[in-house]
């Protein structure tokens, strides 16, 4: 019997797991853009949340996909990622906002986004009526 492998080589060769590289995608990294011909940086953005930018799309053509181009996969910019820094500007979404405006060239700190599930379940409480309903907050 052979062994079971979870991946293999372009020649089909078995490649045993402690023979893989893992190349995690970073929580934080920098990335270095210069305007475009057409003044834009390829960037569709987001107020998200005051603090950042939210990364919303990246334009076909722009240096934003340039720039992906470029890079491995785990450094690329993301619809979803956010924008936490602009040559040295952070905690303000219109302050760093200005920075594309005004700067040809911007020096950002990106930030990926966290996928996280929640599964809520509604506990069912007894009305003094005798009648089923859904638990309610205390007001305080």
């Amino acid at each position: 019997m052979g062994t079971a492998c979870c991946a293999r080589d372009p020649a089909g060769q078995s490649i045993e797991p402690s023979e893989l590289i893992y190349h995690p995608r970073p929580a934080e990294y920098e990335v270095t853009l210069k305007r475009g011909a057409d003044k834009s940086y390829g960037l569709y953005a987001d107020t998200h949340d005051t603090m950042t930018l939210y990364i919303t799309n990246l334009a076909d053509d722009g240096p934003a996909m340039a720039y992906n181009q470029q890079v491995e996969p785990e450094l690329q910019l993301a619809r979803g990622d956010f924008i936490v820094e602009a040559n040295g500007v952070s905690g303000d979404a219109v302050a760093i906002l200005d920075k594309f405006t005004n700067d040809d060239r911007v020096v950002l700190k990106v930030r990926r986004r966290i996928e996280v599930t929640l599964i809520l379940d509604r506990k069912k409480v007894t009305n003094e009526d005798g009648t089923e309903g859904d638990l309610q907050p205390l007001g305080v």
